[in-house]
């Protein structure tokens, strides 16, 4: 898990879109968690949809890169 700036703007989409990358747990500038049990998936689930209220949107579109695929499924 890489943080989240490696993704750039994503090739351009900055300039059509507000982009928001988030850092899961224990990747970029978030911290690491001290209950290594806490990086199980409802968990960050819960926190792009935390991430998503504290936005104050109803709605967003979702992208994940790699293992955040599943992530942005789930």
């Amino acid at each position: 898990m890489l943080a989240s700036a490696y993704l750039g703007d994503l090739g351009g989409l900055s300039a059509h879109r507000s982009l928001v990358r988030l850092d899961l747990r224990g990747t970029g500038e978030s911290a690491v968690p001290a209950d290594p049990a806490t990086y199980r998936y409802d968990r960050l689930v819960d926190d792009v949809d935390a991430l998503r209220v504290h936005l104050g949107r109803d709605r967003i579109d979702l992208l994940g890169h790699s293992a955040g695929g599943s992530l942005a499924v789930l």
